[in-house]
């Protein structure tokens, strides 16, 4: 039974945080290739992205 959920979007890797801070798009790629060379993807529940509402944004 999978129990882990995994949500991935390459939309995410457009995401400009600054340059000193570690969520960059080479992490999430590594990230996700390393899932998918571990064979590990089948095993994950994938979640596909959305839009956030405004409500949430602006909590």
């Amino acid at each position: 039974m999978k129990k882990t959920g995994y949500v991935h979007d390459l939309r995410y890797l457009l995401h400009e945080t600054g340059p000193y801070h570690p969520e960059v798009p080479e992490r999430l790629m590594a990230i996700h290739d390393g899932i998918c060379k571990a064979d590990l993807l089948d095993r994950l529940t994938v979640i596909p992205a959305s839009r956030a509402a405004a409500k949430w944004i602006l909590a």
